[in-house]
């Protein structure tokens, strides 16, 4: 009888350190996943958006330069864009840069 009363305890013990191991992996599996679900939603979201004005900039500057490989053979032309040419180049390597930051 007292080794079947030892046993009952043994088991009630263990039954709660494993229920106390369950709370303790659920716990730390819901925290873990509101972590992943804020970097999806806030840092994924802002270096995508980063990305789409990369491109945009990236595709005004190649525009710029076959509309200065097309120009004229006129030097003010050429001057002019050239200088525009050099302004989006300095803008794109500073936007190049903003997703690293």
């Amino acid at each position: 009888k007292q080794w079947y009363q030892r046993r009952v305890a043994i088991t009630a013990g263990m039954d709660e350190i494993e229920d106390q191991r369950d709370r303790f992996i659920s716990i730390k599996n819901n925290c873990a996943m509101k972590r992943l679900d804020r970097f999806r939603k806030n840092d994924i979201g802002r270096c995508k958006e980063a990305k789409r004005k990369f491109h945009s900039q990236t595709e005004k500057s190649c525009a710029s330069l076959e509309k200065s490989l097309s120009a004229k053979k006129n030097t003010k032309g050429i001057e002019e864009l050239d200088s525009t040419c050099k302004k989006e180049k300095s803008t794109d390597c500073d936007s190049a840069l903003i997703p690293l930051l």
